[in-house]
């Protein structure tokens, strides 16, 4: 199949939007386990396992042999997101690469990729995670963090990948904070620098602002979560490469390099509008993991 475009590279323009791509993308990768690029086969859900945890056996007398168990969760490959425009043959031949670049990639690589990120936090509700501190905004500070972090020990979540993912105000008070400022007990100076601390207590953190607007977290007042990768499961799959006979004229599957996340990026020309239009696609599901996995920062 041909990769060309009156001169342009279907998989350089790709290649080059992964760039815009990456930032609302890159929260995935610390806060999720399981982006399932093994789920190769066909079909329209996956089943990952989760062990479970296990008490030792008094073996003083020799060894007896337990089940090994561990708790099945099924994600189900039901959300298709993508985004599409249009470009008519003058604007093509007019603007060329840059043209695409600036109006293709900027605003569908951020429409997906947000896409995709609500629909994670979306599960980080009381239902499914029923842990939550409540703090305002202006009071988040390093003792906030340790007293999460506390939290979580109490319920013997993992300490080794431990993440934390706030809206910018929240970042904004911590950075403020004289103890993460102070470079004798920090030992950095990003937040004066950067207004932005990476790693407090344990927690891997990043500023996010996406978050939805409307549904169950916005009632709840989520402002932020910390825990443990296996909270939030996803799966995802390339959608298929259409076949020659349909109106795709060109296809290039990518995986965006921070997250691991699978892109398909689409041309296609519809003669009867005389327009090109360039597209860009996902296939995945999601799901609630373990409930103590995630701790939920809220207002109210």
């Amino acid at each position: 199949m041909p990769n060309s475009l009156g001169g342009i590279n279907l998989a350089q323009i790709a290649e080059e939007g992964l760039r815009v791509l990456s930032p609302r993308l890159a929260p995935l990768r610390m806060f999720t386990r399981d982006f399932s690029m093994d789920v190769k086969e066909k079909g329209e859900s996956v089943t990952t396992r989760i062990a479970t945890d296990l008490e030792a056996d008094d073996v003083s007398g020799g060894f007896t042999a337990s089940d090994a168990t561990s708790t099945p969760y099924l994600i189900t490959l039901d959300q298709e997101l993508g985004k599409a425009h249009a470009f008519t043959q003058a604007e093509i031949s007019k603007g060329g690469m840059e043209l695409i670049r600036r109006t293709f990639f900027k605003s569908m690589g951020n429409a997906v990729g947000k896409g995709v990120t609500k629909a994670l936090i979306n599960l980080v509700i009381e239902a499914n995670f029923a842990n939550k501190t409540v703090i305002a905004s202006a009071d988040f500070d390093a003792d906030d963090c340790s007293v999460l972090a506390e939290g979580l020990d109490t319920l013997d979540v993992d300490d080794s990948e431990r993440f934390g993912l706030i809206k910018p105000a929240w970042m904004g008070a911590l950075c403020r904070d004289n103890v993460i400022q102070g470079q004798n007990t920090s030992g950095s100076d990003e937040a004066l620098r950067e207004n932005r601390v990476r790693r407090v207590a344990g927690f891997e953190l990043m500023r996010y602002n996406g978050w939805p607007t409307t549904g169950q977290t916005t009632v709840e007042g989520l402002s932020g979560f910390v825990g443990a990768r296996e909270g939030l499961l996803i799966a995802a799959r390339l959608p298929a490469v259409p076949d020659e006979a349909m109106q795709v004229m060109y296809a290039q599957n990518l995986v965006e390099p921070e997250s691991g996340f699978p892109i398909q990026f689409q041309v296609f020309y519809v003669p009867k509008e005389r327009k090109w239009y360039m597209a860009m696609a996902t296939l995945f599901g999601v799901k609630a993991g373990p409930g103590n996995n995630i701790w939920r920062i809220t207002t109210a």
